[in-house]
């Protein structure tokens, strides 16, 4: 079952764990006032044996970000350079002159470089560094019609590099090696990005949705699923009828390389590179009831947030649902006051839910 573990007030983020006995959470409310503007606090937790905070860390400027990568916690608190979060002792510099970004491998690190020009115009640069030396490796100007963002491509640490068109229909795949450019693709009309685009060892998978209709009561749901070589771009297969459609009901299993979707409360997978067919399960809650997002996986099993109805009350819950046994394994209901929040995710053991005041509410899942 999920048992509560704490309760933290005045998160905007979600935790990050560092293992079974430590997680960080980034804290804005209350919090520090500079010129006006709300400057973030780190707050690391420790939750054995008993709930406790062990050190906070009080940002210099607005921005903020911090990630896990390859079992470690990089941050920056002003802007300036990334910094290594640390259980015991806290925040250390890991290198200079980096901001926000993410790894390319365990030894290269990517960030975004911005410049003002003599003409007052903005120049971006990808920067790649070397972490071990700090020797820059290569740096690639961004066309001004280009992004780069880091929240489209998973895995977090992918070995390939993605551009965005700036109007969201297409994108460019950079070789990590050099950043030149390996391919690039443009969307079908209407057409966008639903969910991340993924990076496997040989393939980039992503979903491309449309809304086809003369109105919003007539609209047909039109989903595909693109399957390219990583680093060729060559299109492997097109699946057309996608049985879901957005992007927070779209989750990809990298340990199975399995694609899981869902719609309203019926739960579809396929292996997108060699699958023939979806496969089928409905989560029967015994009641009205329809899947809000997919948080995750824990122990082979899915796991879904969903909302219920019953004699016109309303709830959520979160169910563990066993593609292999077509069953619901676990389910707990919670009351309204998370419903259709999606601010909710799984992580190593725990789950995180963020209500609509901004309190992140976590619970540890403990066996029967």
């Amino acid at each position: 079952m999920w048992k509560m573990k704490a309760v933290i007030e005045d998160s905007a983020m979600f935790p990050i764990i560092f293992s079974k006995d430590y997680c960080l959470a980034q804290e804005t409310y209350p919090s520090k006032y500079v010129k006006g503007v709300s400057i973030p606090t780190l707050e690391l937790i420790s939750m054995r044996p008993a709930v406790a905070t062990v050190w906070t860390h009080t940002a210099e400027v607005e921005g903020h970000f911090y990630r896990e990568f390859y079992g470690d916690v990089y941050c920056t608190v002003d802007n300036k350079n990334l910094y290594k979060a640390d259980p015991h002792s806290g925040l250390t510099l890991f290198m200079e002159g980096t901001t926000r970004g993410r790894f390319l491998g365990p030894n290269t690190f990517l960030y975004v470089q911005e410049v003002v020009t003599e003409d007052s115009s903005i120049q971006t640069t990808v920067v790649t560094v070397d972490t071990k030396t700090k020797n820059k490796l290569w740096e690639r100007p961004i066309p001004e019609d280009r992004h780069l963002f880091y929240g489209c491509l998973l895995p977090v640490d992918a070995d390939v590099i993605m551009l965005r068109f700036n109007s969201y229909d297409g994108f460019d795949i950079l070789c990590p090696i050099d950043g030149s450019t390996l391919w690039s693709i443009s969307f079908p009309v209407d057409y966008r990005l639903q969910g991340d685009a993924i990076a496997t060892q040989d393939h980039v998978i992503y979903v491309l949705h449309r809304d086809e209709g003369t109105d919003i009561f007539n609209v047909v749901l039109d989903t595909k699923i693109y399957v390219h070589k990583k680093y060729s771009g060559e299109i492997v297969r097109v699946i057309d009828d996608v049985p879901f459609h957005y992007g927070h009901l779209i989750h990809y299993q990298f340990s199975s390389g399995i694609l899981y979707g869902a719609h309203c409360d019926d739960l579809y997978a396929i292996d997108p590179v060699n699958g023939q067919s979806f496969s089928h399960y409905k989560v029967n809650l015994g009641c009205r009831s329809s899947c809000l997002k997919i948080i995750g996986e824990m122990d082979s099993k899915v796991i879904l947030f969903m909302d219920a109805e019953k004699d016109r009350e309303i709830s959520t819950a979160v169910v563990n649902f066993d593609t292999d046994c077509n069953e619901i394994t676990y389910k707990q209901h919670f009351d309204n006051f998370f419903h259709r929040r999606r601010n909710i995710e799984v992580n190593k053991g725990f789950l995180f839910i963020t209500d609509r005041n901004a309190i992140t509410h976590i619970y540890e899942w403990v066996p029967d």
